[in-house]
């Protein structure tokens, strides 16, 4: 029926044709693929030393040896809950701008800004000065007259891999550079000496880079935990 209408219609039949014969053999198919092989691997075109995972980096440069420890203070108190990725950013950010010529009020106001725009409540805006105030007396006292250059991009190769980083701060003499890196590492003593050694192959990775790109040789490699007051020189 079609729009309420009846119509007759007219069916043909699709019986077979007797006389049709069917081959009664399967047609033959011939199946291609590319021969079976192990994939190649290779190591990332771009390496970033300060997020360094073991076996990405053609370097072969990890650090061996004892460190020495710097005793540069007492461990700095941190109140509450602490998420002490985002302190260490904080840290990173006051001891990169901070300026031991300025007034102590101005060093303070600038501590309380970086604390508040961080949200990060836990550690106080004179143990900031303080951790920075130790840093200074420990360069002068270490390495002597230099300059200071914070937050220093760097860039070259190591093998295949492009080698793009910031170190923490480099401390330039006239004969030669320090680097040094900061972390915020809280834990025991007994931890201080595996935890600088787990970041041996990032700094030999800028010092590699350094002396490959500069007149003067690196004589130096540190590690600054601020929080616990130790300063850990690495062996090179």
């Amino acid at each position: 029926a079609v729009l309420g209408n009846n119509h007759q219609i007219r069916i043909r039949s699709a019986a077979a044709d007797p006389n049709m014969s069917v081959a009664a053999q399967p047609i033959a198919q011939q199946i291609f693929s590319r021969p079976i092989c192990e994939r190649p691997k290779f190591l990332p075109a771009l390496l970033k030393p300060s997020k360094l995972l073991p076996a990405t980096s053609e370097s072969g440069t990890i650090v061996r040896g004892t460190p020495s420890i710097y005793d540069i203070g007492t461990r700095i108190p941190i109140t509450g809950l602490a998420e002490m990725n985002i302190i260490g950013d904080c840290i990173h950010r006051f001891l990169a701008a901070d300026d031991r010529e300025l007034d102590e009020n101005i060093r303070l106001t600038r501590a309380d800004r970086l604390r508040d725009l961080w949200s990060v409540f836990q550690i106080s805006a004179e143990s900031m000065v303080e951790m920075s105030n130790r840093l200074f007396t420990f360069v002068d006292n270490t390495i002597g007259d230099c300059l200071w250059h914070r937050e220093c991009p760097i860039t070259g190769r190591v093998g295949h891999q492009r080698v793009h980083g910031v170190i923490d701060l480099l401390l330039e003499t006239q004969e030669a550079f320090f680097i040094l890196d900061h972390k915020s590492f809280p834990g025991s003593s007994d931890k201080w000496i595996d935890k600088a050694q787990s970041f041996s192959e990032q700094l030999a990775i800028y010092s590699k880079v350094m002396n490959d790109t500069s007149s003067k040789p690196v004589k130096g490699l540190y590690i600054h935990l601020p929080i616990v007051g130790k300063v850990i020189q690495l062996p090179m």
